[in-house]
């Protein structure tokens, strides 16, 4: 009667696995007994899966008749969503750190600068200025015309420019002033706003940061400057003076550059948590800011 359908995080053990399937064993049934206390509803869903379909409906008639209000179907429903929801939590507590893929929330990429107030005169000043737009089709908008920036407003009108919130009185408000996500969305994004009325939510249009890579004492990235004191600001710099797409930083603040990245299998992809916080004296306005950890490199691409 009580049924559980737990998919387990990719990636997870297979001795967690099987200890949230023994603690999902045992917890459902405390369950039936607290719904079905004489076993009842038990003995009619056996005889149910393993009837005949006239028999089947017979016991479904017992059924009705039993618990002619739904109280127990109910109950038991609310008990197994409650459930669900407690062990979804511990399995994600309990396997942070321990999955062989590191989660989709860790490694994403977030682009949303933020909600704006706007009005008549436009904070952002060009084109397309149309509405059926999404943060996909905005973004696409914005790179083609070469524009740092893109807003939706309003549910999907579509605005850009190489600057926001100029002057001040296009001041930032509250995330939930800026709607919900837009009607066909397809970008991999972790905050979708499509705007609200005279609110802009606005978007960076080029993320250069790649992520967060092991790195060891053979150095996945192989050239200089190869020293410390640097923000992603100056390492960046560094690397457009060396003509190299790539350049990372690490342990807070000492840089490298290259034209790849991950060039063997060692250098693994980690969670982003694992690059540290952003780097003193950082002045660079980037989406994510990171200066690295040990032996971890916080990678960028050197422009889009």
């Amino acid at each position: 009667m009580v049924a559980y359908a737990m998919k387990g995080s990719e990636g997870m053990s297979k001795a967690l696995n099987e200890k949230f399937e023994k603690e999902k064993q045992n917890k459902a049934a405390i369950i039936v007994k607290e719904v079905d206390p004489f076993g009842l509803a038990d003995a009619i869903d056996k005889s149910v899966n393993g009837a005949a379909a006239e028999t089947a409906a017979a016991w479904m008639a017992v059924f009705d008749f039993v618990d002619p209000t739904g109280v127990l179907g109910a109950l038991s429903n609310v008990l197994n969503k409650k459930y669900c929801e407690e062990t979804t939590d511990k399995m994600k507590r309990e396997t942070e750190g321990k999955m062989d893929v590191p989660a989709a929330a860790d490694l994403g990429i977030m682009t949303w600068v933020g909600c704006f107030k706007d009005d008549h005169h436009r904070d952002f000043r060009y084109g397309p200025k149309a509405y059926g737009h999404t943060v996909a089709t905005c973004r696409t908008e914005a790179k083609q015309r070469k524009m740092s920036y893109f807003a939706l407003q309003h549910n999907g009108w579509c605005s850009i420019d190489k600057e926001y919130s100029t002057p001040a009185r296009y001041q930032q408000v509250s995330d939930n002033q800026c709607g919900e996500k837009c009607v066909g969305e397809t970008a991999e994004e972790k905050v979708f706003k499509c705007g609200g009325y005279a609110r802009n939510a606005v978007y960076i249009t080029e993320i250069l940061w790649i992520g967060c890579f092991k790195d060891d004492a053979q150095r996945d990235f192989r050239y200089g400057p190869k020293q410390y004191g640097y923000t992603v600001a100056t390492c960046r710099v560094a690397a457009t003076q060396g003509s190299k797409k790539y350049f990372a930083l690490q342990h807070g603040g000492w840089c490298s550059t290259d034209n790849e990245y991950s060039r063997h299998k060692r250098y693994e992809r980690l969670t982003n948590n694992k690059c540290g916080v952003t780097c003193a004296g950082e002045s660079a306005q980037e989406a994510v800011l990171k200066c690295g950890g040990p032996a971890a490199n916080a990678v960028y691409q050197t422009s889009p």
